[in-house]
């Protein structure tokens, strides 16, 4: 059931990113874009993957639901209509085979901690900052860093809303509103929402589905382990994921480049 309602979120997720893109690009990213209809048609969108993932995060682990996400990415791209050569087409695949891999051989066994929240959130937010200002000018740049950032506040939503989730399950409501979880989850998804909106603007959808794609379940990984608790296989299948992890990075080489190529191409 855990994996079903994942996919749903999946492609909620995804058809939100392309609704908005389009919202996006065609307002640019100012306060008024969130009043357009075809906006708040996205956002509507996005709502019900959301709350289709808190849903699947109730039922599973953070890293089990978080990984499920990689599917945003063929979803996204066929929704999208976005067209491809062949090699950017297998460098998606590779994109979705080395993720799967990494899971694969790390075993992710979810946990129940939530001693490393506050630390770790204070770590995205530096992280965040960082990128932001390093890749200031440019539009293409601009983009990618924005995403960057974006993906990685929408793991850390998924980790706060986890353990708002569980807040509420041993605390109650009243309980719930007397931790910081339910407010780290607001503020949080809110600027990931800022700055996916920034990224669409200026960025086109398949570069800004790779890095979101990509990145969402990586940080979701690290996350799991540093704040849920959750535990991962060594050994020798460290090799394994180190192998994956690079068929993942190399299939976003490839896709990048094709893109670019694709797009120069349509200017000539």
């Amino acid at each position: 059931m855990t994996i079903v309602v994942a996919l749903l979120a999946a492609a909620a997720f995804a058809g939100a990113v392309v609704i908005q893109q389009r919202a996006a690009q065609q307002v640019g990213a100012r306060f008024s874009l969130v009043v357009t209809p075809l906006w708040l048609l996205g956002g509507t969108v996005d709502f019900a993957g959301f709350v289709l993932q808190v849903i699947a995060l109730h039922l599973g682990g953070v890293v089990e639901v978080q990984v499920l996400q990689v599917s945003v990415l063929p979803f996204g791209l066929l929704l999208g209509r976005v067209r491809l050569p062949a090699p950017a087409w297998l460098a998606v695949a590779g994109v979705g085979l080395g993720l799967a891999g990494i899971i694969a051989a790390t075993d992710p066994r979810p946990g129940r901690g939530h001693d490393g929240l506050i630390p770790a959130v204070v770590v995205v937010a530096v992280i965040v900052v960082v990128v932001l200002l390093a890749t200031r000018g440019g539009d293409v740049r601009s983009a990618v860093g924005s995403a960057f950032c974006a993906s990685l506040l929408f793991a850390t939503t998924a980790t706060t809303a986890h353990v708002a989730g569980d807040d509420f399950t041993s605390h109650g409501l009243v309980g719930l509103l007397e931790r910081p979880s339910v407010y780290l989850t607001a503020v949080i998804s809110a600027t990931g929402l800022a700055l996916a909106q920034r990224a669409y603007a200026k960025g086109p959808l398949a570069l800004n589905l790779v890095v979101l794609t990509l990145l969402d379940p990586l940080a979701s990984l690290a996350l799991g382990v540093v704040v849920a608790g959750d535990r991962l296989r060594g050994g020798g299948f460290a090799a394994v994921a180190v192998l994956a992890a690079v068929v993942a990075a190399a299939s976003v080489v490839v896709l990048a480049r094709e893109e670019a190529a694709t797009r120069r191409a349509r200017v000539a």
